[in-house]
């Protein structure tokens, strides 16, 4: 939800673009709002995903979102966080969920829990540290050893 919208797009609606960036509050009352966040994972990630998967996620948004191979350690797709490979798999999907607003419900309350289980900043920073061999509970040990 940027400010810039590359030069390369030709469409009607590139009038529309008010090079406003929308950030915090703005953006998750913007993911509420809509009934269907169509999140298209850059090929730059190759099998990655972006913030918006946990953005979305973490506001409580229903999504769509291309599918990554790294995707299902992350969310239950089809569970948690629709996908889609083609766009004519992802113009179905759309019709389905509009047509189906109390299992976009469902499935956008499980992303939430999951993420807030999950995919806080917290859980992913004690992830790294694991990762690393720096356990919180050794930081903890170090830094009170180092107190005054």
């Amino acid at each position: 939800m940027g400010s810039y919208c590359p030069a390369w797009i030709s469409s009607p609606i590139k009038d529309c673009y008010t090079h406003y960036y929308v950030a915090a509050e703005e953006k998750a009352k913007a993911y509420l709002s809509a009934k269907i966040v169509v999140n298209t994972i850059s090929p730059c990630e190759i099998e990655g995903v972006n913030c918006t998967l946990f953005e979305a996620a973490g506001c409580g948004a229903f999504q769509i979102a291309d599918w990554k191979a790294s995707l299902p350690e992350l969310f239950e797709p089809e569970r948690e966080v629709v996908t889609f490979r083609t766009h004519q798999e992802l113009k179905a999907k759309v019709d389905y969920y509009l047509a189906h607003p109390a299992e976009r419900r469902e499935i956008a309350d499980r992303a939430y829990a999951r993420a807030h289980r999950e995919h806080t900043y917290e859980k992913r920073l004690e992830k790294m540290l694991e990762i690393l061999g720096l356990h919180t509970a050794r930081l903890v040990r170090v830094a009170n050893s180092e107190a005054p």
